[in-house]
């Protein structure tokens, strides 16, 4: 197997985790020190408001970023217009449905502060997505280090907003005014970073070519839709039948959960315009490239697990307080749904690389139904603990799907020997975090870590040459 290909992914791979986990730190920055600042309820509206924006950013999203990802790295020329009518596209789309979301929340019975709170959180969105545009372009040309600093300063001009309004005691609604107003700044701040080497868009070409866009990208905004729905579906019906009290607990767990995710989407970034220049699964390259990520996943998202699973009272106390003791629980359900999660990630977006989305589309309209009966069962009875396991159920059921689907389009993608040295460096950790416990939590994570990164190396899973691989060309030995 050609090593060019996997050592592009394993650096760019490297970048995006870098750029993720800088955005994501700062946002869980910030939500600590809202969390901290204000009372649960508070809180709870805020996150209401922040889960109808997310359910509804794939219509502006449109499913673009992924379509001009795919496009762009197979047709380099073609870009600069591409980008163009995607911007013009979801500029138009995100002012269309701006109505629709207010209409929802008011329809659902939100309170009032729930629904400013959302029309400001859209613009933050809206900014978000634009600034997508831009990023899925430096994807396809392989420039994650312009990623990474678009996305970083984005974020570190938002985050710094929110916190000096905190800081200066205003309202919620002021803070988040605030972060509009720096994510206006850092959209624009991102264009002209583009610009360097994309160019500006041609604006005649904002109203081009809409049709084929929504076409080609229509897949992938539905199966964002869906998997949008499915992942926050617990929220809306949690608000509905427990109220936004328990919304906070329970979204106290899921911030910890999607921030994870970040590392599953780095992942399937890096790797997804690389095997959509290759178009097939069944390749000998393709299947190694495959068998890496997977183990890649896991080696990111099993410590999650163990970590909520012997330690989740802790961690719930000393990000939020103890006020949020309460959602602990569900934190360590939610963790554990963290590997099916980083899984059924990677084999949708595997799958989308060689044109196969509207299968994963269907699989993802049967995941919403299915979590809907799961929550509708388990929330009356259970609160966010009930939230938390239907979401856990709900994604081993469609990690079997797309396995099965995965399986019949590709042999032989699962390294099974990396994969029970996963499991061993697992146990490792979860021994050393048993014989820390008495110590302060960020010892026991210490020596936990130690611990686990030790057995990856012991066992083989992570070599000497992968650590080099994600270095800069030319400055490997």
């Amino acid at each position: 197997m050609s090593g060019e290909a996997p050592r592009g992914v394993a650096r760019n791979a490297g970048l995006l985790v870098v750029a993720q986990a800088v955005s994501r730190l700062l946002g869980l920055v910030v939500l600590v020190a809202i969390t901290r600042t204000f009372e649960v309820d508070t809180y709870g509206r805020f996150a209401l408001a922040m889960t109808l924006v997310t359910v509804l950013s794939p219509l502006v999203d449109l499913g673009l970023d992924q379509h001009l990802t795919r496009s762009a790295a197979q047709a380099p020329a073609s870009a600069r217009a591409l980008l163009s009518s995607a911007i013009g596209l979801r500029l138009a789309v995100a002012g269309a449905a701006l109505p629709l979301a207010l209409g929802v929340s008011w329809a659902l019975g939100h309170a009032p502060q729930s629904r400013e709170l959302l029309g400001w959180l859209w613009v933050i969105n809206a900014c978000a997505v634009l600034s997508g545009a831009w990023s899925a372009i430096f994807r396809a040309r392989g420039r994650m280090d312009l990623e990474l600093l678009a996305t970083v300063l984005s974020k570190v001009i938002t985050a710094g907003a929110a916190l000096a309004m905190i800081v200066a005691g205003r309202s919620l609604v002021q803070v988040t005014i605030a972060q509009a107003a720096a994510a206006v700044a850092g959209t624009i701040a991102v264009a002209a970073l583009g610009a360097a080497t994309t160019g500006w868009p041609e604006w005649r070409g904002l109203r081009r070519d809409w049709g084929p866009l929504m076409h080609g990208a229509l897949p992938f905004a539905l199966t964002s839709v869906l998997v949008m729905l499915s992942m926050r579906v617990d929220t809306l019906l949690l608000a509905q039948l427990q109220g936004t009290r328990a919304v906070g607990f329970y979204n106290a767990g899921t911030n910890l959960l999607f921030g994870a995710m970040l590392l599953s989407q780095a992942i399937v970034t890096a790797v997804f315009p690389v095997l959509a220049r290759m178009g097939r699964l069944d390749g000998e390259e393709s299947r190694g490239l495959m068998r890496r990520s997977l183990t890649v996943s896991l080696v990111c998202s099993v410590p999650f697990a163990v970590v909520a699973l012997l330690q989740h009272e802790r961690v719930m106390t000393a990000v939020y307080g103890a006020e949020y003791a309460p959602g602990a629980t569900a934190l360590a359900v939610l963790m554990a749904a963290l590997p099916v999660l980083f899984l059924t990630n990677l084999f949708g977006h595997l799958l989308g690389a060689v044109g196969q989305q509207r299968l994963v589309l269907r699989i993802a309209a049967t995941n919403l139904l299915v979590n809907v009966v799961f929550n509708l069962l388990l929330i009356p009875a259970l609160g966010p603990l009930g939230a938390a396991i239907a979401t856990l159920a709900t994604e081993l059921c469609g990690l079997a799907a797309l396995s099965l689907l995965l399986r019949s389009r590709a042999s032989a993608i699962v390294a099974w020997g990396s994969v029970g040295r996963v499991a061993l460096a697992a146990l490792a950790l979860g021994v050393a975090l048993w014989l820390a416990a008495a110590l302060p939590l960020a010892a026991t994570l210490a020596i936990g870590g130690a611990a686990y990164a030790t057995a990856l190396f012991a066992t083989g899973v992570v070599r000497a040459a992968d650590l080099r691989a994600l270095l800069p060309r030319g400055t490997a030995a």
